[in-house]
């Protein structure tokens, strides 16, 4: 799931991800020497951006596909890159700030959800700031089955996501066709997203309060129709 072909699916362009990069600037106040963990980086789209700031970001993934392209592409931008599982990170109070993005947290799934929330919280110094990006749930709600599919040279992409009120899980179902060779590969991503009240008991569990809310990365404020859901959690002194 996690290699070369998840790059082929939906993923923001450069002008979306300055975007994101602007408002994570802002909204947490990032400056030069601030140490950040980019948690289920992926291909550092944002990793080595925010590093270009002069911040010391270092980006952790499951997927060797996804961390070989991040280096790859990195730039000169000084961020780092390890691979680790966000359920058990091998840090304890080492980063000002965390962020986890592109709806990453929520992969896991219950009940180790609750874990990732632990583990990164415990990768903060006292006072730092975990920001979490998902999609409103109630705007996902919506939706209802969503069906795409586009191509990306001799490669075809199919996509079809299915979301469960009961559980509040996404399972989004892709499909790769080499055209080339006739072979196909296919699998099904899930997702837990989680209604305000919902992360805000994880977050307390993990001694983390809700320190505000975003609706979108414009820096608007959330609210019930606000396509995504956007936490700054503030861990205690």
């Amino acid at each position: 799931m996690w290699d070369s072909d998840y790059l082929l699916g939906e993923m923001p362009g450069e002008a979306e991800t300055a975007d994101e990069v602007a408002f994570l600037l802002e909204a947490l106040e990032i400056e030069p020497g601030d140490r950040i963990l980019d948690v289920a980086c992926g291909a550092g789209r944002h990793a080595a951006p925010l590093a270009a700031t002069g911040a010391r970001v270092v980006g952790v993934d499951t997927s060797p596909d996804l961390l070989r392209r991040a280096v790859a592409d990195r730039d000169g931008s000084g961020a780092a890159y390890a691979r680790a599982d966000m359920r058990a990170l091998p840090f304890v109070e080492e980063f000002d700030i965390a962020v986890c993005l592109f709806a990453s947290f929520g992969l896991v799934g219950e009940p180790q959800d609750r874990d990732a929330m632990a583990s990164i919280a415990g990768a903060l110094a006292p006072g730092g700031i975990l920001l979490i990006e998902s999609w409103n749930p109630f705007a996902v709600a919506d939706m209802g089955a969503r069906r795409n599919w586009w191509r990306a040279g001799r490669t075809l992409y199919l996509a079809e996501a299915h979301y469960d009120v009961a559980t509040g899980v996404v399972a989004d179902k892709r499909e790769v066709l080499d055209m080339a060779t006739g072979s196909a590969r296919s699998w099904v991503r899930r997702t837990r997203f989680y209604t305000a009240p919902e992360l805000t008991g994880l977050a307390s569990s993990a001694d983390l309060r809700v320190a505000r809310l975003y609706g979108d990365f414009d820096g608007s404020d959330y609210s019930h129709d606000a396509p995504r859901l956007i936490a700054a959690l503030e861990k205690s002194t």
